[in-house]
């Protein structure tokens, strides 16, 4: 599905946007609240490790 999407700007946005409900296994309703705001950006060791917060699940 991801493959199809294609290179352009929508095609990248939908490719993150499920790739993030896959990995956070969440529903619709949790995905279209998100705020840029709910995502915090923190160093591990040689990397970084984001942290997402749901307001209502």
């Amino acid at each position: 599905m991801l493959a199809n999407l294609g290179g352009f700007i929508t095609g990248l946005r939908d490719a993150a946007l499920l790739q993030l409900a896959y990995d956070m296994l969440c529903r619709r309703s949790e995905i279209v609240t998100l705020q840029l705001d709910d995502v915090v950006v923190a160093p591990q060791g040689d990397g970084r490790r984001y942290s997402i917060l749901l307001h209502k699940s």
